[in-house]
């Protein structure tokens, strides 16, 4: 399916670039949707401490805690 192929590509890119914050970022949203809300967290942490002036990792960890109530 879809979210799995982007997975394993993202897997691929990050091998080749860890540092790639967009790429943790893309991961989290991915994860999200597929329903896996802790990996999702994690991918987007990893996002923000890459990059922590990213106003849309922000968000996504935001909504992420947030529907995690």
């Amino acid at each position: 399916d879809r979210p799995t192929a982007a997975l394993v590509d993202l897997a691929t890119a990050l091998k080749l670039n860890p540092e790639e914050a967009r790429a943790h970022w893309l991961r989290s949203r991915i994860l999200a949707a597929a329903g896996r809300p802790k990996e999702a967290l994690a991918a987007v942490e990893t996002a923000l401490k890459l990059d922590p002036k990213a106003a849309e990792y922000i968000l996504s960890r935001a909504g992420l805690l947030a529907d995690q109530g």
